[in-house]
């Protein structure tokens, strides 16, 4: 991976207004770097990048070296700054248990009917509740990343809703 530990660029003092993610340190090593992920109950704990297309970290890691199991990287056509109506983020499913292998226990319901998904901004922190999971061969369906207007959002989260295996106690807003 990268020299230090991923935990090293954290920030000790994670203070209630405080960011615990060292954004500084992160883009001194990758320009791309857009906001950190983590879901807790899994090991999902990564910086996320964007690129100027979905190409380059299908297969290229944080140091923009090649890597089969690529990186974490948010699509390219969403907004860095966490302002799109839906924002899709990619990663592979690692069988030894690294980048999205931990999904599978949303999807199985290990972690509850309440999983929440923490993103950290340069700007700020936002929590996410889930409310549908399924699976489904990523050539069965498109994610849409431009979802521009109220009537679409809705309708993306009623079909979202109809897809999920595992009932959430949570109306999307």
């Amino acid at each position: 991976l990268i020299k230090t530990s991923f935990r090293d660029i954290l920030k000790k003092d994670e203070g209630l207004l405080q960011n615990p993610v060292d954004f500084e340190s992160l883009t001194d090593i990758n320009s791309d770097t857009v906001e950190w992920l983590k879901i807790p109950g899994t090991a999902v704990d990564y910086p996320v990048l964007q690129s100027t297309d979905n190409d380059y970290y299908l297969h290229k890691d944080f140091n923009r070296k090649y890597n089969t199991c690529g990186w974490i990287f948010m699509d390219y056509k969403n907004n860095s700054k966490m302002i799109d109506k839906n924002t899709v983020i990619y990663g592979h499913n690692i069988k030894s248990g690294i980048m999205f292998a931990d999904l599978q226990k949303i999807q199985n319901n290990e972690l509850g009917e309440e999983v929440i998904i923490e993103l950290y901004t340069p700007l700020k922190k936002m929590k996410f509740r889930v409310f549908s999971s399924y699976m489904a061969k990523p050539d069965n369906y498109a994610i849409k990343s431009n979802i521009v207007d109220d009537d679409t959002q809705d309708k993306y989260i009623d079909e979202m809703l109809s897809r999920s295996d595992v009932l959430y106690n949570v109306v999307p807003d």
